[in-house]
């Protein structure tokens, strides 16, 4: 990207972090002198929770109020902290953010310059609104591993899958997922045992309900027992049935799984623009109340024809807006079951290869190969000892399993592998 619109028109994203109350608290505790176990016995005193400010964890908790009155030094801690509470603590880059230009970016956004690339000193959200495009790219080692595997089997050479492959489903079914992407977590075998997956679209809405926001609100639950037909389906709720969102909610068994399924109800109901409907959905999940005050104003107006009192108004935006923030956007989750169906597909036809292919890859990343063919072991592949009249630089097929490279032998240089197979071949 650097170099096809050039480094005058391009830059990385400047993250900001700050310290999370407990942390505020250890470290100041360190600095003040307060010893080690008091300062830690404070720090567990304070709940973890992103959303509290520190005035509302001193009203909210009496065990925080009482370790604060026990000595001088824990209420100068509390003092010192609350005046720096949200001071930024360090900076980083954006994990995939870049910006793009089609003016010189350094007349946009002041940059920071490190030793590999600059960076802008305006964060993404401020970026968005001077006007900047941002383009958020992933660098997947599994994508490297795909293709590598591809290469590897001559029939497979256009990159096409049947994406109805029994086997595959067999063993994504069977809880057989190490190394397939995304699904190797015990919590996604969890759901997966609990409804198999049928289809790409299952892995789909799997992939998107697997967040910590969906599975706390309960949404997984139901979810997975409409999907199972253990519970009937309601448009979301028994207590909050509104039959009007089944338009839009009939596919994923009446829960609002996906961003574009928020934007489609608020296009409806605001009767606005898809452009008017995406400005919304942004302020629905930056949680500002006095927009979302004046939000509602403009929805009672819109929705009179539902007919609804502005009780059953008011509980059906803020089910929008609640649900907005578990939202996933569809179009990621697309690209990534593509992926994990990629994975799953290669790993449950062409296991050798596959295997393979996640070896060479972690050993290019320098990643420790004990673990790996540990894993594999487990899974029923078989290696071959290096053998000085068979193997090659790398792990290569061999009968039935994987035999082991010279490249993995210690003390043995590229020049000397060189110079085994040179003469091997003579």
């Amino acid at each position: 990207m650097f170099d096809y619109y050039e480094y005058i028109n391009t830059s990385q994203i400047i993250t900001f972090h700050n310290l999370s109350t407990k942390s505020l608290i250890r470290d100041l505790s360190r600095a003040i002198g307060l010893d080690y176990i008091s300062g830690d016995r404070f720090s567990k005193s304070i709940p973890f929770s992103l959303e509290l400010s520190m005035e509302d964890i001193f009203k909210k908790y009496l065990s925080v109020r009482s370790f604060i009155s026990s000595n001088e030094k824990s209420l100068d801690i509390w003092k010192i902290s609350t005046k720096i509470e949200g001071v930024y603590a360090s900076i980083s880059k954006h994990a995939g953010g870049v910006v793009i230009s089609k003016n010189n970016i350094f007349n946009i956004t002041p940059i920071l310059f490190d030793d590999e690339d600059c960076v802008t000193q305006y964060e993404k959200t401020i970026l968005q609104e001077i006007g900047l495009l941002k383009f958020d790219f992933l660098g997947l080692k599994t994508i490297s591993i795909i293709n590598l595997t591809i290469s590897m089997i001559p029939e497979k050479s256009t990159g096409e899958f049947n994406i109805d492959d029994y086997h595959t489903y067999k063993m994504i079914n069977n809880l057989e997922t190490d190394l397939v992407f995304q699904l190797e977590s015990n919590g996604m075998k969890k759901m997966i045992k609990r409804s198999p997956i049928e289809n790409i679209f299952d892995i789909i809405f799997y992939l998107s309900l697997f967040r910590p926001g969906p599975i706390q609100s309960g949404c997984v639950n139901i979810f997975l027992n409409r999907k199972n037909n253990l519970e009937e389906t309601y448009f979301p709720y028994k207590e909050e049935n509104f039959l009007f969102l089944k338009i839009f909610l009939s596919y994923t068994h009446g829960i609002i799984i996906f961003q574009e399924q928020i934007v489609a109800i608020i296009q409806t109901f605001f009767e606005c623009t898809m452009y008017d409907s995406e400005k919304i959905f942004r302020i629905m999940i930056s949680n500002s109340i006095n927009e979302l005050n004046l939000l509602f104003e403009i929805f009672k107006k819109k929705c009179t024809k539902l007919k609804l009192s502005n009780f059953k108004l008011l509980k059906l935006f803020y089910l929008i807006v609640v649900f907005a923030g578990y939202s996933f956007n569809r179009t990621h989750a697309h690209s990534y079951a593509k992926i994990v169906y990629q994975t799953a597909f290669l790993k449950a036809n062409y296991l050798l290869e596959y295997c393979i292919s996640n070896i060479y890859i972690d050993q290019l990343l320098g990643l420790d190969l004990d673990r790996i063919i540990f894993n594999l072991k487990i899974i029923g592949v078989f290696f071959y000892k290096p053998d000085i009249n068979l193997s090659d630089e790398n792990f290569k097929i061999y009968k039935n399993g994987i035999l082991f490279g010279f490249s993995v032998i210690k003390f043995i240089d590229e020049d000397f592998i060189d110079r085994i197979l040179y003469y091997r071949n003579k």
